[in-house]
């Protein structure tokens, strides 16, 4: 990948200089409209740009002199255990060592993993069909299954999709204790209408306290034209938070600390100004959450919502007034904004952020700690490290082109890349090579 594609953030406190920073932006490439076809969507459409303080980071050269950490010079492979058509998803199930695979086309199926009295593995990409809403799937644009969770106990199954009116969908299926999911049990929670086939978010999380966060977009349209992100009134360019329990007058409940639940905004709102967060997780070792955000056609951006502060509860993260640092088409700045981490630009063919999970699996220890996500268009995986200081690093394996659609883990911690193109790939160490 080479030093064209290393980056690090440049002080202590993470901010480089304005120099830096304007010299790097006025470096930045424009690149042409590009659409993953699978929730992910770059749109370069003209804008007005203008600089706010804030820690960016543009990604060609090294701009600083801090040594590499540990981490980054770890040798690894990914190795394709299974192949599926277009999955756009993996997630793991409490109380299984299986993986579970979501398919763009509405069907769920499942890898399984078993173990003999050695602890050797065996995988096998299991044919059969967990569910099947494929008749209840729209395949537009960005549309389709789009993501998949599992409650705390792992007996209900949590499914977002967009319908064939174009709406977005989340749903639960009983599943019990077995490997298939009962499909006469479907109970629909929240049905959002879509203005467009773009920009439906989709991912699904449950964070430890057991509610159900739902990432929903701006509703597609160059620029959010109807300003959902900074509407608080819409369900749309936010993050949700509910407990899907049933009441006689609603399909969930409405979490005592949601922001908005005496006022002032759907009380389902969690957090909000979010474009198309495509991927967001849960650090199994703090909880905090850290969401991946897709730009409009200059910046991706990363953000970390530590626990230790709610998670962001309310949090203002700038869309569509900012895109990452910088003001958007002549926007305002929130008041009350919540930076990213990182941003970086789309520069050398990057163009859309696919957000992954800290690592905290045993195999690979040095990389305990580390935030893993990529960039859709190049492939290219990247470990980013939050402390005193902003460090990211490329790691030393890719994705096709054009395929990096989700990172997802299994039970152990243990990563997984998603590719459009079919297969599911394990990250592991490569072998050692031995000099003669």
């Amino acid at each position: 990948m080479g030093a064209a594609a290393t980056a690090m953030l440049t002080s202590a406190c993470g901010i480089p200089s304005f120099e830096e920073r304007q010299a790097a932006i006025d470096a930045t490439e424009t690149e042409e409209p590009t659409e993953n076809g699978s929730g992910v969507e770059a749109d370069n459409s003209d804008r007005d740009q203008e600089q706010v303080s804030g820690p960016v980071l543009i990604d060609d050269e090294p701009t600083d002199d801090l040594d590499d950490p540990t981490w980054s010079e770890l040798s690894l492979e990914t190795v394709v255990i299974a192949q599926y058509d277009e999955p756009v998803s993996l997630k793991s199930r409490s109380g299984s060592a299986d993986l579970w695979i979501a398919q763009r086309n509405g069907i769920v199926r499942r890898i399984q993993r078993t173990f003999n009295k050695d602890g050797i593995e065996r995988i096998s990409a299991d044919t059969s069909v967990v569910l099947d809403i494929s008749e209840l799937v729209s395949l537009a644009g960005e549309q389709g299954l789009l993501d998949i969770e599992f409650s705390l106990d792992g007996r209900v199954l949590f499914v977002s999709y967009t319908d064939l009116e174009g709406a977005l969908v989340v749903a639960e299926f009983d599943i019990a204790r077995s490997s298939r999911a009962n499909a006469g049990s479907q109970r629909e929670l929240v049905r959002i209408p879509q203005p467009a086939n773009n920009h439906n978010g989709g991912s699904l999380a449950i964070g430890a306290d057991g509610f159900l966060y739902i990432g929903v977009g701006d509703g597609g349209g160059s620029g959010d034209p109807d300003g959902n992100g900074q509407n608080t009134d819409t369900l749309l360019g936010s993050i949700l938070r509910i407990d899907p329990i049933a009441t006689e007058t609603s399909p969930y409940l409405i979490p005592d600390g949601n922001p908005f639940v005496d006022g002032g905004g759907a009380p389902e709102i969690f957090l909000y100004g979010v474009r198309n967060p495509w991927r967001f997780s849960f650090d199994a070792g703090t909880d905090d959450m850290w969401i991946a955000d897709v730009g409009q056609n200059q910046f991706e951006e990363v953000n970390r919502l530590a626990a230790s502060q709610d998670f962001g509860k309310g949090a203002n993260l700038g869309w569509n007034q900012l895109e990452a640092f910088e003001r958007f088409d002549g926007g305002t700045p929130p008041a009350s904004t919540t930076y990213p981490v990182f941003a970086y630009s789309h520069a050398n063919g990057r163009c859309s952020v696919t957000g992954g999970h800290v690592y905290r699996g045993a195999l690979l220890p040095s990389l305990d700690g580390v935030y893993v996500f990529g960039d859709y268009c190049t492939g290219e995986v990247f470990g980013l490290a939050v402390g005193n200081e902003t460090v990211l690093r490329p790691l030393s394996f890719e994705a096709p082109r054009d395929e990096l659609v989700s990172i997802g883990t299994g039970p152990d911690g243990e990563l997984y890349l998603v590719l459009a193109g079919g297969e599911i790939r394990r990250v592991q160490a490569a072998p050692a090579v031995i000099e003669e």
